[in-house]
């Protein structure tokens, strides 16, 4: 088996255990903090540039802050109104996000929770020291003109095999335990097309593709290159399982 399905079984590994699907993309979009901060007019953020992860709308994030750049940024996002834009290294799209959470440690450092918000392209960098300022534009989504129905229902059904087949694979938990974990995946599957596109990029691999899907406005297309990762994880688990043991 190749390394990027044995890291795409390990990622859904990830994803079926964690419970990351609880956010709704599509109501942070249109959440009163979103709407402030991008029709008030705020063009400018704060850059985190990241070598190791891509954020998206709806996804909850750790980061920790310990070099003096990153210490600096955090504290002066926090004085203004907590917003922050993740990219990835060498991108010029990248996602805003909110600091929900943040604790100083004795070090200095500090640990922090973010939620992703709103896709944005870097137009020019203002500052680059002590830390990255962006001037950047807002990216919006597509409208969607096809009934995305049967493709929602397809993905949803072949995430909720995913994460059972994951977790078998796993063995790591009793029967009963896998069911209540499995009611809880389920009942925070997202619905919407928009809600359920960004919930799966990150189960994606590479970062690359990661970084393809958060670029697209396009939210038919993100769904159907999910579906076609879904079906290989599907299909590589399968052969997982069945090997004997």
């Amino acid at each position: 088996m190749s390394p990027i399905l044995n890291r795409r079984i390990f990622l859904w590994s990830i994803l079926a255990t964690a419970s990351i699907f609880v956010l709704s993309a599509e109501r942070l979009l249109n959440s009163v903090s979103a709407q402030t901060l991008h029709s008030a007019g705020h063009t400018q953020l704060p850059i985190w540039p990241s070598k190791g992860f891509v954020t998206f709308p709806g996804q909850s994030t750790g980061l920790h802050a310990y070099t003096p750049e990153e210490i600096t940024l955090v504290n002066q996002a926090l004085k203004v109104d907590g917003y922050l834009g993740i990219i990835l290294h060498g991108a010029r799209i990248g996602c805003s996000c909110k600091i929900v959470e943040h604790e100083l440690l004795t070090n200095g450092s500090i640990n922090l929770q973010i939620v992703g918000e709103q896709p944005f392209h870097v137009e020019a960098y203002t500052q680059r020291q002590p830390y990255k300022i962006a001037e950047v534009t807002w990216l919006n989504e597509e409208p969607v003109n096809e009934d995305l129905t049967p493709l929602v229902t397809q993905i949803r059904q072949l995430a909720i095999d995913c994460n059972k087949m994951s977790i078998e694979k796993l063995g790591l938990l009793a029967r009963e335990d896998i069911s209540v974990m499995l009611s809880s995946f389920v009942s925070n599957l997202p619905n919407t097309p928009l809600e359920l596109s960004y919930a799966f990029a990150p189960a994606t691999g590479s970062f690359e593709e990661q970084q393809y899907l958060l670029e697209i406005r396009n939210t038919a297309l993100r769904l159907q290159r999910e579906l076609n990762t879904l079906q290989r994880i599907h299909r590589d688990l399968k052969a997982e399982l069945s090997q004997p043991k």
